[in-house]
């Protein structure tokens, strides 16, 4: 099974962020305090991208649109698969073949469950969950296979999903969810979130025999009031441990500062961006170690929200944040578009020179839906 993550050449499939702002990501200003470094459920940006290199899953050279079919194996279908409305149903043909078996026998012991549904609505109803959840993933249609990113708890998490035939007389059928990097708490929510929602539609799941009973725990939030001295100590702190040359405690570093920006105090942000924070996350812009630009670019992004005195600090070293804008990490693409659009609404046309304007013009034709969205809303604001 592990030995199963050969690369491929499907399209990159990205979640619809419409529910976002209608594309404004001010409404996702729910996080709580900084003083819980820990992962708030619901994050002021789309989400902070800590961790491995998103290299298995770079843009493709075309897109997969809803009119194109997804075929498992010979199947063939009668009405399209549709990956970005998700509004037409799967129907099936009587030559769609069964999932394969499982190799080796093996089952991941606590992420699996059996079904005895229709595979393909499995998989359909797999994809419809992760769709609404902001779940991106490519498509293996001949294994009956997700690989998924998520950034929805803040560090990269990848994971696949596979459907295996267990008994084809009784048609049986097991769902099981591999984690390949990232936090296993976020995974496990994913896991029981996507279960949860199978058995809600209606789906037989029966968990398996063989299956541990796991239970992931987050620490709840400290219900404690930070004071901008205090605020201001912690991230002094940090921006010495950012200056570090030892990659993995910068990169620690500016997740921690970037996590400081979600802060909705004003005091606080205006704290940040005054005394130094916000130089360190530009400078980070700058870093070789995608892991910390991945930070530092939604920090970047946070605090450029609606905030003169950012959008000018970060303009004046915008050649950081324009190059991040080909990077092949969609989420790094994604908040260096929500950085520029916010500073491109916040400060108006006279910043819209021909430097901006040109990077301006690769976000609105990008290959990722969420940094088209916010290069077009940019552009129709400002009437350019």
């Amino acid at each position: 099974m592990m030995g199963d993550d050969e690369s491929d050449n499907k399209p990159f499939i990205l979640g619809d962020f419409s529910s976002y702002r209608d594309l404004g990501l001010s409404g996702l200003s729910m996080a709580p305090s900084f003083a819980t470094l820990s992962q708030p459920e619901v994050f002021r940006s789309i989400g902070n991208a800590h961790g491995d290199s998103f290299r298995d899953f770079a843009f493709p050279s075309d897109e997969f649109v809803p009119s194109d079919p997804l075929n498992f194996g010979t199947a063939k279908q009668e009405n399209p698969f549709d990956p970005i409305g998700l509004s037409t149903a799967v129907h099936y043909h009587q030559s769609t073949p069964d999932p394969p078996e499982v190799p080796g026998g093996y089952l991941e012991p606590a992420y699996h469950f059996l079904t005895q549904s229709r595979p393909m609505t499995v998989f359909h109803t797999l994809v419809t969950y992760f769709h609404a959840n902001n779940v991106d993933y490519t498509v293996k249609q001949d294994k009956f296979k997700l690989k998924c990113v998520s950034y929805n708890g803040g560090p990269r998490l990848s994971f696949n999903v596979r459907i295996f035939t267990i008994d084809s007389d009784s048609k049986q059928y097991a769902v099981e969810f591999q984690r390949r990097s990232g936090d296993i708490i976020q995974f496990s929510e994913i896991y029981r979130g996507c279960k949860t929602h199978l058995e809600g539609e209606g789906y037989t799941a029966v968990t398996s025999s063989k299956q541990m009973t796991v239970r992931a725990f987050a620490p709840p939030p400290l219900d404690v009031e930070v004071t901008v001295d205090q605020a201001r100590d912690t991230m002094k702190c940090l921006v010495q441990m950012a200056g570090s040359n030892c990659a993995d405690v910068k990169a620690k570093a500016v997740e921690a500062l970037a996590e400081m920006t979600k802060d909705q105090d004003v005091k606080v942000q205006q704290m940040i961006v005054a005394d130094g924070g916000l130089e360190m996350l530009i400078e980070s812009l700058d870093s070789s170690y995608e892991d910390v630009h991945c930070s530092a670019v939604t920090g970047v992004a946070n605090l450029t929200h609606d905030r003169e005195d950012a959008c000018r600090q970060v303009l004046d070293r915008s050649s950081c944040l324009f190059k991040l804008v080909n990077s092949e990490t969609p989420q790094v693409v994604r908040e260096s578009a929500r950085a520029i659009e916010n500073i491109g609404c916040t400060l108006g046309k006279s910043v819209v020179d021909g430097v901006f304007r040109k990077h301006l013009d690769l976000l609105s034709y990008s290959k990722d839906p969420v940094a088209r969205a916010y290069a077009t809303r940019l552009v129709q604001t400002l009437g350019i």
